[in-house]
């Protein structure tokens, strides 16, 4: 019995993951000056703290960390920017599911990958849009082999302010503010040994953060570093509540509550083209 209250809360579980919106889509650039040809690759790595609670049946919660890198090329005020980042091992051990204490702790490992490709434009030095495509991959793992793998993608759109601060020469740079909204369509595939349907499902989510951008290295006119070194943080995240339309019949919990905070570092270098 606690197995079955298991696959159907799991199949729960996947269908309102596809509401989840990675905040790293949305960094965009926060000000592209006119610039004829330029190209800006980037690193960033942080800690990302992950909630998801079923009502009525269980909840799950970890801090993860993650790497990323991307590029973006400029072109006068349009960009094009490309980003890929993933998160690891994140582990929590179930004690009750739909209520019941299980005889013992069920553990589930998962970790996440996420690619996205964007265009933008600068309507302004502060202020700038950008549209694109993002798509995630998740494993989801039991103690004794993998349960299912959750995958979903589609189009965002979202927009970027840059506001200048400068207090002293240690504090000078740009905080930046960012929203992006993405409507995902998402795919479920369960191990062949668990006999489970596959589940697909579409959903809307929403996303926001604070970024300070800073200048780490003025440029020196000659190698590596000739156009300086930028330097990030960043504060992201979302709280997002999903009700479903599809939930099997006699199970309850069919609201799901997600909750992210992920801090970042990054580190940017500039070419002039």
């Amino acid at each position: 019995m606690a197995q079955a209250y298991f696959r159907r809360t799991i199949t729960l579980l996947l269908t309102a993951l596809g509401a989840i919106l990675p905040a790293y889509l949305v960094f965009a650039p926060i000000t592209a000056s006119a610039l004829d040809l330029s190209v800006q690759p980037r690193i960033n790595t942080g800690a990302m703290y992950y909630k998801l609670d079923v009502e009525d049946t269980f909840a799950v919660d970890d801090t993860m960390p993650f790497v990323g890198g991307g590029a973006t090329a400029f072109i006068d005020r349009f960009y094009v920017d490309l980003y890929a980042q993933g998160a690891f091992s994140g582990n929590d051990d179930l004690q009750q599911i739909q209520g019941t204490t299980l005889s013992r702790a069920v553990t589930i490992d998962w970790d996440r990958a996420e690619y996205s490709a964007s265009v933008g434009y600068s309507v302004t030095d502060n202020f700038s849009v950008f549209a694109g495509y993002r798509r995630s991959d998740m494993e989801f793992d039991l103690l004794d082999g993998e349960f299912f793998d959750y995958e979903n993608d589609g189009p965002f759109v979202g927009a970027t302010y840059g506001l200048p601060v400068k207090i002293n020469e240690w504090l000078d740079g740009t905080l930046a503010v960012n929203a992006a909204v993405a409507r995902f369509d998402g795919e479920i595939t369960f191990a062949p040994e668990t006999q489970a349907p596959d589940v697909t499902g579409d959903t809307v989510g929403f996303t926001g953060g604070v970024t300070w951008i800073g200048n780490l290295l003025e440029g020196t006119g000659s190698g590596f570093f000739a156009n300086g070194l930028n330097y990030t943080f960043g504060v992201d995240g979302y709280s997002y509540d999903f009700d479903q339309d599809n939930v099997p019949e006699g199970v309850s919990g069919n609201e799901i509550s997600e909750t992210v905070v992920r801090g970042s570092v990054g580190l940017s270098v500039p070419f002039n083209l």
